[in-house]
């Protein structure tokens, strides 16, 4: 079992902003920017020695695994405001999530540029690139940017969605580190933005470097269930952000997708009933 060492977080400093560490839906910068107006990226965050699950009440969530299991994510700043709206959607007096504090490994953001953004920031310059890394459906096809779609087949199952992502922005080795994966098409941000808690949080030595954040855990849920349908689409937005701000390739196929979506993109080639 994981070695992690995890605390339930005191009472917030007045005015004191604190990480958070999105791995669901929240990954999605429109709902982020919805649920937490305070909050800006930081970082892409790596929780070591857990997995990511979908739990017997149709969400994400994270378990203990091994010492080579790994969840990635994003990173975000949050205020105190913020995060009352996050205990309140985790629904944590309900015991439906537990808040903790955990030691998340962070990585730039790929655009450093839109690191101490907002999310409704982020998200409106990423909607600016002229970025191919999406996802969508093979019958019919439907734009991943179009919020509140959930597709099902006539029989109620959901149909097949797999993650496309065009060479230019893969994250597999013929590509350089150092080559950007998106356009710039902005300058980063003021010296004044650039001095706030969500600037360049990783050595330029390339050392890796971990934070506290906070992380919402379901310990009262934590056996495998079947994604809520209407969480399908949330977390379809979600991966299509994740991708473009860092979150591996992948990742997103091999942990996510087929918990998800009900298949691994790589190998599936044919329809699978409903689970």
């Amino acid at each position: 079992m994981s070695s992690l060492k995890h605390q339930s977080p005191g009472p917030e400093e007045s005015g004191a902003d604190k990480l958070y560490f999105s791995y669901g839906s929240n990954m999605h910068l429109q709902q982020m920017a919805a649920r937490c107006s305070d909050s800006r990226l930081f970082a892409k965050g790596i929780l070591r020695s857990y997995k990511w699950q979908i739990n017997s009440r149709g969400g994400a969530n994270v378990i203990e695994g091994n010492p080579e299991d790994f969840v990635e994510g994003i990173v975000f700043t949050v205020s105190p405001s913020d995060i009352q709206a996050l205990r309140h959607y985790e629904n944590v007096e309900r015991k439906f999530y537990a808040e903790r504090q955990f030691e998340i490994e962070v990585e730039h953001i790929r655009d450093t540029a839109l690191e101490g953004r907002t999310p409704a920031d982020a998200a409106g310059i990423l909607a600016s690139y002229n970025a191919e890394s999406r996802l969508t459906e093979k019958e019919p096809s439907v734009d991943a940017a179009s919020p509140g779609h959930n597709h099902t087949a006539s029989n109620g199952a959901v149909e097949d969605t797999h993650l496309q992502i065009s060479p230019e922005h893969s994250t597999t080795s013929h590509q350089s580190d150092s080559e950007p994966r998106l356009k710039r098409s902005h300058e980063k941000p003021s010296a004044s933005k650039a001095e706030e808690p969500g600037s360049v949080p990783i050595s330029e030595e390339g050392e890796k470097l971990s934070r506290k954040a906070l992380i919402y855990i379901s310990y009262e849920y934590p056996l495998p269930g079947t994604i809520r349908n209407e969480y399908i689409n949330r977390m379809r937005l979600a991966m299509v952000d994740a991708l473009k701000l860092g979150v591996s390739q992948t990742y997103l196929e091999t942990s996510l997708h087929p918990l998800v979506f009900g298949k691994d993109p790589r190998t599936s080639t044919q329809p699978e009933e409903d689970r």
